[in-house]
């Protein structure tokens, strides 16, 4: 394992360009999302910020559901 480097050691611009390059690559938001998150989930491992705790929103149906309004539509949550 390579030591933890300073926020200021991490090269930006090889980051820049390996997302300008992805970016070119990518035909749809969600690929584009695939593409970014190695690179962006190596740099701020390098710097040791603690990646594993994201969570994601997710969207669940509001309809009838045990305590809830009844209402339609969307509710989301992390």
């Amino acid at each position: 394992m390579t030591a933890k480097k300073e926020y200021w050691q991490i090269n930006t611009e090889r980051i820049a360009d390996e997302i300008r390059s992805a970016a070119s690559e990518a035909r749809t938001e969600e690929d584009l999302k695939m593409r970014v998150e190695p690179i962006l989930r190596k740099s701020f491992k390098d710097i040791g910020v603690d990646i594993d705790i994201v969570a994601y929103e997710k969207a669940f149906p509001k309809g009838p559901q045990p305590g809830g309004s009844g209402e339609g539509g969307w509710r989301t949550t992390k």
